[in-house]
C-alpha cells in the first residue's frame, strides 16, 4: 500500500523550463548568414523596400579614360584607303566639266560685251541708208550743172556743195566712209558689186572699167557696195 502512495505522490514535471530554454534561445546573437537571410527575405515581402542598385564596371570606359589621361586618342585611328580608279575618273571629270563651264561662261560674257559694241557701233545703220539716196541725188545735180556759164545756176550750185559737204561731215563723224573705186582698180568682192561684165581691150580682166554708183562702210562693215562694171 505505502508503494502505491508513494507512486501517486509523484510531483509533476516542470512545463516552465522548456519555455525558458526557448526564450534564451531566442536572444542569442543572429549570424551574419541570418542576417543576409532576413534582409532578402524583407526585401521580397515589403514592396516598399528598393533594391539596391548593383554598378557594372565597363573596361573599355576604363581603358578610354586611361588613355585621355596618357594624352593618347581614345579612339582606335581610322586607316584611310587610297581612292580607287573609278573615284580618281569621277572627279575628274568632274573638273572638266566645271573647267568646260568656267569657259562657256567666259564665251557668254564676251560675246555679250561684243553685242553691246555692235549694237552701239550700228544702231544708226537703218537711218545712216535713208540718206544715201540723197547723197546720190546731190552728186547727179552737180554733174549735170557742172559745165554751166549761168551765173545763177552756179550760186545754186554752190549751195547744193554747201549742204553735200554739211551731210558728209555728219555721216564721216558717225563712222561713214565712201567707197570710190577708180577705173583700173582690181575688183574686190568685198566693198564693190559687179553689175555687168564687158569685154575690153585697155583693161585687165577682172579690172573695173566704169563706176555707176559709190558705196560707204559704217565702221568697217560694207553697209553698201559700190556698184561697177567689170572687165572679162
Amino acid at each position: 500500500m505505502s508503494k502505491a502512495k508513494t507512486k501517486k505522490t509523484k510531483e509533476p514535471k516542470d512545463e516552465t523550463e522548456p519555455v525558458l530554454n526557448e526564450t534564451v534561445k531566442d536572444e542569442s546573437p543572429e549570424t551574419d548568414s541570418e542576417k543576409t537571410t532576413e534582409a532578402k527575405d524583407s526585401q521580397a515581402t515589403d514592396p516598399k523596400v528598393e533594391p539596391v542598385p548593383t554598378e557594372t564596371i565597363n573596361i573599355a570606359d576604363i581603358q578610354a579614360q586611361a588613355a585621355a589621361k596618357d594624352g593618347a586618342p581614345s579612339e582606335t585611328p581610322v586607316i584611310h584607303e587610297p581612292p580607287s580608279v573609278a573615284l580618281l575618273a569621277q572627279v575628274k571629270a568632274a573638273e572638266d566639266a566645271k573647267l568646260r563651264a568656267l569657259a562657256e561662261l567666259e564665251n557668254v560674257k564676251r560675246r555679250t560685251e561684243q553685242d553691246k559694241i555692235n549694237f552701239k557701233k550700228f544702231a544708226n545703220e537703218r537711218v545712216i541708208e535713208e540718206l544715201f539716196p540723197v547723197l546720190d541725188g546731190f552728186g547727179m545735180a552737180m554733174k549735170q550743172v557742172e559745165s554751166t556759164e549761168n551765173k545763177e545756176v552756179k550760186n545754186v550750185l554752190q549751195g547744193f556743195e554747201f549742204i553735200q559737204q554739211m551731210l558728209t561731215q555728219f555721216l564721216e563723224k558717225s563712222g561713214v566712209v565712201a567707197v570710190e573705186p577708180k577705173v583700173g582698180d582690181e575688183f574686190d568682192p568685198n566693198l564693190h558689186q559687179a553689175m555687168s561684165q564687158e569685154k575690153s581691150e585697155d583693161a585687165k580682166s577682172n579690172t573695173i572699167i566704169r563706176v555707176m554708183q559709190s558705196g560707204y562702210t559704217l565702221n568697217g562693215r560694207n553697209i553698201r557696195p559700190a556698184m561697177v562694171v567689170v572687165a572679162e
